[in-house]
């Protein structure tokens, strides 16, 4: 990885930390602004290393798996309560598709991209070529560290 893409993840890094702690500690307009800025620079992080540590093609072929597996889901959940109970978008959450709002998309893309490196250092797998076991405990263990996710922002 080259430099230059290193000091941009890092900056991207340190600019989510910050803006993640503006989220928590004041309750007002800014941690609305606060949080949108930690959400754009964790998307922005996913992209930047997702390209650089695998090719565009397969990168952007990971990309839209979760996307329309995130909408499926949402939309099944919305729909019907299963598997993530009842509940709705208000209407601050933005421009929808079906009752789905579209925003929540990419932050759904990064946290699964998240989970999915994370996995593969807790499994101290470096190499993007995976054996058959790690073919099935990664996706696995990168669920968790998913669920992990969703408890520590819901």
């Amino acid at each position: 990885m080259k430099s230059k893409t290193k000091i941009s993840l890092i900056i991207l890094i340190i600019i989510n930390v910050l803006a993640n702690i503006l989220t928590f500690c004041i309750e007002d307009g800014i941690s609305t602004d606060a949080r949108a800025i930690a959400y754009f620079t964790i998307i922005l992080f996913s992209f930047i290393h997702g390209i650089t540590l695998y090719n565009t093609k397969t990168f952007l072929f990971f990309f839209f798996l979760v996307m329309l597996v995130s909408y499926g889901l949402e939309a099944l959940s919305i729909n019907t309560g299963f598997p993530f109970g009842n509940y709705h978008f208000n209407y601050a959450a933005g421009f929808r598709l079906g009752k789905v709002a579209i925003m929540v998309l990419p932050v759904y893309f990064s946290m699964a991209y998240l989970s999915w490196i994370i996995a593969h250092i807790l499994q101290k797998k470096f190499s993007l070529n995976i054996d058959k076991l790690s073919s099935i405990t990664l996706p696995i263990l990168g669920s968790f560290v998913m669920v992990m996710f969703c408890l520590l922002y819901t």
